[in-house]
C-alpha cells in the first residue's frame, strides 16, 4: 500500500505490528503488557508512573529533580555542586570531609570530639566540666582564676608576682634575693 490508510473504528491485531516509519498518535495510548524500546524515548510533556521505575543504566537530568517522598539510595551519591538542605541532616555512619566545614549556628556533640590537628578558637572557650591537658599549656595573655588553684609540680614564674591577699607556704621556702 502506498497511500494513507484511514480507519474510523477500533482496529484489533492478533499478531505483531511492525512500523518502519514514524508513529503519530493524537489520543491516549493504553498498553496492557511490557513495552520494550530499542532506542531513545523522548517525552515532550509530563510523565506519570503509577508503579516502580527501574533503570539499568545512567540517569542524566539537566533540570531539577523533585522527590515528594522518601529517597533510598543503595550506592554512593556523588554531587559536583553545593548541596542545600532545608531541614535536618541525619547520618547513621561515619562522615569524612576533605575540605573546610563552615557552621553558622551552634554545634552540639553528644559524645567525644577528637581532633588530630591544631584547633584555633577566635572567641571565648567555655568548659562545663574538667579540662585535662596531657602536654604543655602556653597562654599568651592574662590568666584569671575564679577559684582555688592547685599546682602539683614545680611552678616557674619568669616575671613579677603580685599578691593582693595573704600568702601561705606549707613547706620549706628558699628565697635567693632580698625580701
Amino acid at each position: 500500500m502506498s497511500g494513507t490508510l484511514s480507519v474510523n473504528k477500533t482496529v484489533t491485531l492478533a499478531s505483531d505490528l511492525s512500523v518502519a516509519g514514524t508513529v503519530n498518535v493524537a489520543g491516549a495510548v493504553s498498553v496492557n503488557n511490557t513495552v520494550t524500546l530499542a532506542s531513545v524515548l523522548s517525552v515532550g510533556g509530563n510523565s506519570n508512573f503509577m508503579g516502580t521505575v527501574s533503570v539499568n543504566g545512567t540517569v542524566n537530568l539537566t533540570s531539577v529533580l523533585s522527590v515528594g517522598g522518601d529517597m533510598n539510595v543503595a550506592g554512593t551519591v556523588s554531587v559536583n555542586d553545593t548541596v542545600t538542605l532545608a531541614s535536618d541532616l541525619s547520618v547513621g555512619g561515619n562522615s569524612e570531609f576533605t575540605g573546610d566545614i563552615s557552621v553558622t549556628g551552634n554545634v552540639l556533640l553528644g559524645s567525644q570530639l577528637s581532633v588530630s590537628g591544631q584547633v584555633n578558637l577566635n572567641n571565648t572557650l567555655s568548659v562545663g566540666g574538667a579540662a585535662n591537658i596531657a602536654n604543655n599549656l602556653t597562654i599568651s595573655s592574662t590568666v584569671s582564676v575564679g577559684g582555688s588553684t592547685t599546682v602539683s609540680g614545680n611552678m616557674t614564674v619568669n616575671g613579677g608576682v603580685n599578691f593582693y591577699s595573704s600568702l601561705s607556704v606549707l613547706g620549706p621556702t628558699n628565697i635567693d634575693n632580698d625580701l
